[in-house]
């Protein structure tokens, strides 16, 4: 079994990785909604949330185009009913 250490190298390593990935071939618009989620490294408050939904929200823009979807039917989603009641915007 791998040490925490050898593990939380391994992680960052796939963090890395996609966030070069999303540099690269990302839009303007996801790279720029990545940069501001950056502000939050922890998912552990009502702006990270917002700031990840953002995310989500705008790389399915770029591949869907118009997207009907509310921010709290994404955040349920993404993180299960309770954090699905988070004021909108």
């Amino acid at each position: 079994m791998p040490a925490p250490e050898e593990k939380l190298r391994e992680a960052l390593a796939l963090v890395t990785g996609a966030k070069v990935r999303i540099v690269i071939y990302g839009s303007e618009a996801v790279v720029r909604a990545v940069s501001k989620a950056a502000d939050y490294p922890e998912l552990n408050t009502p702006k990270a949330y917002e700031a990840f939904v953002s995310i989500c929200r705008q790389m399915r823009t770029d591949t869907e185009g118009n997207v009907d979807l509310t921010d709290q039917e994404i955040r349920r989603v993404l993180f299960g009913p309770g954090l699905d009641t988070l004021p909108e915007k």
